[in-house]
C-alpha cells in the first residue's frame, strides 16, 4: 500500500510535462480505494491476479504510449513486456529486463525519500520538476467521509478544540513494532503536556494489542472498526498528529495532510520520511545493525528500545508547540 500511496504523485509530475496525457495507474483491488481521489490520475486500473493473461490482453488493448514500471516484480515486468507501448521503462538492475524493458533506467545512487527516487528515475526519461523535491501524496475527502469523521468523533464525545493524537502500533512484520511499554509512557507524557486525548489506529485483528497499551488510561480510545481501506481516512483527518510504527497508516495520514513521527527500527528513515518537511518527522533507531531491512532478529530487536518514549515526546513537541 506505501508503494501505491508514494508512486501516485508521479501523476503530477508526467501532468505537468504533458498536460493532454492520460495518466493511468494499474494496482490490485486491495490498494485501489487509496488512489480513488487521487488528483492527476486518469484511470485507476485493477489487476486481478488470478487471470494473468487477461490482464496482459487488458493492458495492451490500451495501447499505451509509455509504460513506467515502479515496482519491477515479475508481474509488472511481464505485463509491461507485452504492453505493445513503444516505450517499456524499467530498472537496469531488474533481472527482467532483458525481455521487458526497451529503457532501461539506473537505480538513483543516494538513499532518498521514496517520491523523489521515483522522480529521479522519471528524470532520465527527459521529464521536468520545477521542485527541488517531488509532490507528496493526496487524498481528499469526499463530503460524505467528512461528515463520518464529524460523527465519528462527536459520538466518542472528543471535542474539536481538543488535542488527539493518533498512535499506529501494529504494523505487518515484528521488526516494524516499539514496545507496549514504550507506547504507554509516551501516552502518559503527551496527556500531561498537552492533556492530550489518544486514538489507537487499529484493525479488529489487531485491538489485543492495542488494548493492552490503553490499559487503565481513559484518554486513550480505540478507533472505530472499518469494513475497509477509505473508512480509515475520516479518522485519521481529525488528527493533530500521528505517531506511527513504519506502515501503510502513516502514508494514509502524510496524504491527508496529519502531521507524522515515524518510528524506523528494520526500515530506512531517508526511505521512508519526507525529511524535508517539517510536519512529517522520522526518529531511526540507535544501533549499529539499524536499518537491517529484515523481519528476523538475532538480538532481540535491540533497535526497539533505543527509540526512547521522552525522544518520541521531543519530537512531537517542535511539532505540536
Amino acid at each position: 500500500m506505501g508503494d501505491v500511496i508514494l508512486t501516485a504523485p508521479m501523476a503530477e509530475v508526467l501532468k505537468y510535462n504533458f498536460p493532454k496525457a492520460q495518466v493511468d495507474i494499474l494496482v490490485s483491488k486491495v490498494c485501489a480505494p487509496v488512489l480513488k481521489n487521487a488528483p492527476y490520475i486518469d484511470n485507476v486500473i485493477i489487476y486481478d491476479k488470478t487471470k494473468a493473461f487477461k490482464e496482459i490482453l487488458k493492458v495492451r488493448a490500451l495501447k499505451y504510449d509509455w509504460v513506467i514500471d515502479f515496482l519491477n516484480n515479475p508481474r509488472s515486468a511481464m505485463l509491461t513486456a507485452f504492453s505493445g507501448a513503444k516505450l517499456k521503462a524499467g530498472l537496469a538492475t531488474n533481472i527482467h529486463k532483458f525481455y521487458a524493458y526497451n529503457f532501461y533506467l539506473k537505480r538513483p545512487e543516494a538513499n532518498t525519500y521514496s517520491c523523489d527516487f521515483k522522480l529521479e528515475m522519471l528524470k532520465q526519461l527527459g521529464i521536468k520538476w520545477p521542485r527541488a523535491h517531488a509532490p507528496l501524496p493526496v487524498y481528499d475527502l469526499t463530503k460524505e467521509q467528512q461528515e463520518k469523521s464529524t460523527q465519528i468523533y462527536t459520538e466518542l464525545g472528543i471535542l474539536p478544540e481538543e488535542k488527539l493524537i493518533g498512535f499506529y502500533a501494529t504494523p505487518k512484520g515484528e521488526g516494524r513494532k516499539w514496545t507496549i511499554k514504550n507506547f504507554r509512557k509516551t501516552a502518559q507524557l503527551l496527556h500531561s503536556k498537552y492533556n492530550a486525548k489518544i486514538m489507537i489506529v487499529c484493525a479488529p485483528w489487531e485491538k489485543d494489542y492495542a488494548l493492552k497499551i490503553k490499559e487503565g488510561f481513559d484518554f486513550i480510545y480505540l478507533s472505530p472498526s472499518t469494513k475497509n481501506l477509505e473508512d480509515i481516512y475520516p479518522i485519521l483527518k481529525r488528527l493533530n498528529l500521528l505517531i506511527s510504527c513504519c506502515g501503510g497508516t502513516k502514508h494514509l495520514a502524510l496524504s491527508l495532510g496529519v502531521p507524522t513521527i515515524t518510528l524506523h527500527f528494520i526500515t530506512r528513515r531517508k526511505d521512508w520520511t519526507p525529511v524535508f518537511d517539517k510536519k512529517h518527522l522520522g526518529l531511526q533507531a540507535h544501533v549499529s545493525c539499524s536499518p537491517c531491512r529484515k523481519d528476523t532478529c538475532d538480538k532481540n530487536y535491540i533497535c526497539k528500545n533505543s527509540i526512547t518514549p521522552e525522544q518520541v515526546f521531543k519530537a512531537a513537541q517542535k511539532i505540536l508547540g
